[in-house]
């Protein structure tokens, strides 16, 4: 059998997901798979998102079972009032 792993593993932006993990919003720690290139919404709120550029941005109200399209290194804790995040790599 191929190895899925290899023939299916194209990471570049519109890739789609190959990697998956739950985010813990922290202001100081990036998340430790690397970037992530969109994040899954379990629970609604806002998501203060820090871009590759260190520079943080709050995405208010977004909606659970959404999946916001933005390249980030850390969600931080302070003004996220989303839940169940996962990364999505």
């Amino acid at each position: 059998m191929a190895d899925v792993t290899t023939k299916w593993s194209a990471n570049n932006v519109t890739s789609p997901g190959y990697n998956y993990s739950a985010i813990t919003p922290s202001n100081s720690v990036d998340e430790a798979n690397g970037p992530f290139k969109a994040i899954y919404v379990g629970g609604p709120g806002d998501i203060a998102l820090v871009g590759l550029d260190n520079v943080a941005v709050v995405i208010a109200a977004a909606v659970a079972g959404s999946i916001i399209p933005l390249i980030g290194r850390r969600v931080n804790a302070t003004s996220t009032t989303a839940s169940l995040l996962i990364g999505i790599r």
